[in-house]
């Protein structure tokens, strides 16, 4: 067998969306082969998972706030995502300075990350009025945004109007683009319009998207009403991709409980692809539903008593991330991908200090970036993204 730099032995891995027992190569930052538990390889070093653990894909966060003020937080939430279990960021285009309005906003963003982070960060871009998506795209970035228009007044609305929709739809489809349209949060407790907002607008980016023919991403879902939508957007054959947030997940008010299992359902059975981490991490010192270190316990947590297993855990915080967002180097266990994974303790308690809801279980006992375990040096890369997917 081919010589190899590592071999991890895992009693229990997530492995072509199922678990089981198996050994994986890792030579020069990718995995070369799966095998059986049991096989022996030529390699410089073994790391042998516990009986307790469970290896997964490292964790994609397809809409991260990495940004803050001077970007001063930048290593310190990488480290954060990091020691969660997340080996890759897509950062929101509208935090900064400055927001990824254009190719030298990007540039800007890039040399302020570079060097500094621990684990790989892309970018997405903002669609503006003026901007021009193609130079974005041909930049790097992930897909585009589009900027929602300040509300009108108190308890005036901020979502984009259809000729919006239509018109960023529309300077997309020659890219085969990737267009995040944010919801209201109509279940929230920032909710401005109805509680039919979230299904109207749903249904109007699902409506631009078929027109145009182009990708389309909605987050967050918080509705059933939302997560309908888009489940009749997907049957008719748009091209439609939603997200949900840990908090979405947990919410337990009695007005909450239906919305709340409806994305649980909406998850399992597809029609929401990934739980993102939302709002920007907490300050240091506090932790809630957005905080990058704490995503895995509070997703896995009333995932668990649920009935959920770890392999659907890894298809909505890894794999269906990392395909929504064109990114064909990480998001499974498999010959060719990045060796990106995450040594979870699913059994194992956790300590989320003023997270009402536990306890927590979920412990991460360690993440590879490229088959290293992430410390102190930061060796996380610079994403430009070039995959597209087409359907």
């Amino acid at each position: 067998m081919t010589a190899v730099d590592l071999v991890l032995r895992a009693t229990r891995a997530v492995v072509d969306g199922a678990e089981r027992a198996c050994s994986i190569g890792v030579r020069d930052g990718r995995i070369t082969g799966v095998e059986a538990y049991g096989v022996a390889w030529d390699a410089a070093r073994e790391d042998v998972l516990g009986e307790d653990e469970v290896l997964l894909p490292g964790l994609v966060d397809v809409h991260a706030h990495v940004s803050g003020p001077g970007r001063s937080d930048l290593v310190a939430v990488t480290r954060s995502a990091a020691a969660g279990g997340t080996t890759t960021l897509l950062d929101t285009a509208l935090g900064g300075p400055p927001p990824v309005l254009d190719p030298v906003a990007l540039a800007v963003r890039r040399a302020a990350a570079l060097d500094r982070v621990a684990v790989d960060v892309g970018a997405w871009g903002a669609l503006a009025p003026g901007g021009d998506p193609l130079a974005l795209h041909a930049a790097g970035v992930v897909g585009v945004e589009l900027v929602p228009p300040a509300p009108a007044g108190p308890g005036g609305s901020a979502r984009p109007e259809a000729a919006e929709l239509a018109r960023a739809a529309g300077e997309l489809a020659g890219v085969d683009g990737l267009l995040l349209v944010h919801l209201p949060g109509a279940a929230g407790p920032d909710a401005v319009d109805g509680p039919d907002a979230e299904a109207s607008l749903v249904r109007a980016v699902a409506d631009a998207a078929a027109r145009a023919g182009v990708r389309a991403h909605v987050a967050p879902l918080t509705t059933a009403a939302g997560v309908a939508e888009v489940a009749r957007a997907r049957a008719a054959g748009v091209r439609l991709t939603a997200g949900t947030r840990p908090g979405d997940l947990l919410a337990d008010a009695p007005h909450r409980r239906a919305d709340r299992d409806a994305l649980w359902a909406g998850l399992l059975a597809g029609t929401v692809d990934a739980v993102a981490s939302g709002p920007a991490p907490a300050a240091p010192g506090a932790v809630r539903a957005a905080d990058l270190r704490a995503r895995l316990p509070l997703v896995w947590t009333p995932a668990r008593r649920r009935g959920v297993p770890p392999a659907a855990l890894a298809a909505w915080t890894a794999t269906r991330p990392a395909a929504l967002a064109g990114l064909d180097d990480r998001g499974l266990l498999a010959e060719g991908r990045l060796a990106d994974a995450v040594v979870l303790a699913p059994e194992e308690e956790v300590e989320l200090p003023a997270t009402p809801g536990g306890p927590w279980a979920g412990a991460v006992r360690r993440t590879l970036l490229r088959g290293r375990v992430v410390a102190e040096r930061p060796r996380g890369r610079l994403l430009r993204a070039t995959a597209r997917v087409t359907g």
